[in-house]
């Protein structure tokens, strides 16, 4: 799953690279690109014929429907062959469901890495908490946190004995790519990606241990390795904020919307029955 994950991380990374500065205008592009992909992968999935064939019937009882509906014992019929065609139709799409799926989720882990939160500006602050595992409690009191020059580590440590957890307090100075890195007593070293920029880079609020769930919805960074003795590095990130036409909306609402619209669009131009 490492593979697919990097392979859709530079897939994405050359697919947005010329909209960094327009954010809207990223999601459009993804947006039609998936609206192909989601009409070619219902084409091949499905039997186009009786899918079509399904449909008509489907059309024609409502059109029944409204033909008999002083007509109560008639009305009654039709009703349970609507439902009956119902059930043919979503039996006709449901291998296209199933194909359409996993692309999808992929799609969405890349599109949450770069739309649900952007990069940090100079002057803001943050805070990192690592997790160490249960069997290594011990390793929670010795832990420290260092960070390159343009970042600033403003506090000492506050330890949670019962989370587990250690967080500090860190300020941005200048805009840059760093690595925060938490060291253990025993030398061990951990690092958490920080980006202040601007532009469309992946971020992950959290880098955890190595694990299918991993890299599948989080391929934003690196996992921890799977030997290691912490669960979990996390960043609190700011949310990205996005104006789609003059309206502004979360990015998996503008995706659904704009996915949609443009696969209904451009589905007579690949003859695909839907």
């Amino acid at each position: 799953m490492t593979f697919v994950a990097n392979a859709m991380n530079g897939l994405f990374d050359l697919l947005l690279r010329p909209f960094d500065n327009a954010a809207a205008w990223g999601m459009f592009c993804v947006s039609v690109v998936t609206g192909v992909i989601m009409l070619l992968l219902f084409k091949w999935s499905t039997n186009q014929e009786k899918l079509a064939l399904v449909k008509r019937r489907l059309i024609g009882h409502v059109y029944e429907m409204g033909l008999f509906q002083d007509n109560l014992a008639v009305l009654f019929k039709i009703q349970r062959d609507l439902a009956l065609a119902n059930l043919r139709y979503l039996a006709a799409t449901a291998p296209a469901l199933l194909v359409v799926v996993l692309p999808v989720v992929l799609i969405l882990a890349q599109l949450d890495t770069r739309y649900a939160h952007r990069p940090f500006h100079a002057g803001e602050s943050t805070l990192v908490t690592a997790q160490v595992r249960p069997e290594n409690a011990e390793l929670l009191d010795g832990l420290s946190l260092a960070a390159p020059a343009g970042v600033q580590v403003e506090t000492l440590p506050v330890r949670d004995q019962q989370a587990l957890t250690a967080t500090w307090r860190v300020r941005v100075q200048q805009a840059g790519d760093y690595d925060l890195a938490v060291t253990g007593p025993d030398g061990g070293r951990w690092t958490k990606r920080l980006v202040a920029d601007d532009g469309l880079p992946r971020l992950a609020a959290s880098r955890e241990r190595a694990g299918l769930e991993h890299a599948l919805l989080n391929p934003g960074e690196a996992p921890l390795p799977g030997d290691s003795p912490l669960a979990a590095i996390s960043l609190q990130l700011p949310a990205r904020h996005t104006r789609y036409l003059g309206l502004g909306m979360h990015w998996l609402v503008a995706f659904c919307v704009f996915s949609l619209l443009f696969g209904f669009a451009l589905k007579d131009v690949f003859k695909v029955k839907i």
